[in-house]
């Protein structure tokens, strides 16, 4: 989430690459929401990504990001 962003204040992080992993990303066990599959990032970006946030506390732009939809 990012308050600031008007134009996407909810986004998921979005990965290019393909084919997709195969696997599920957890948004909630209980409900069973999963976020899509193209929003899992290799740990790298994921760590590149957290560093910049933690400097600047805002959604990071090293990584691509996709609106939220309601999965």
């Amino acid at each position: 989430m990012d308050h600031d962003d008007a134009k996407m204040p909810i986004a998921n992080s979005f990965n290019p690459k393909r084919p997709l992993p195969e696997l599920d990303l957890i948004f909630n066990g209980t409900t069973g929401a999963v976020f899509p599959r193209s929003a899992a990032i290799p740990i790298a970006d994921t760590r590149r990504a957290l560093i910049e946030w933690l400097g600047t506390r805002k959604r990071p732009s090293c990584i691509e990001w996709r609106p939220y939809d309601m999965y």
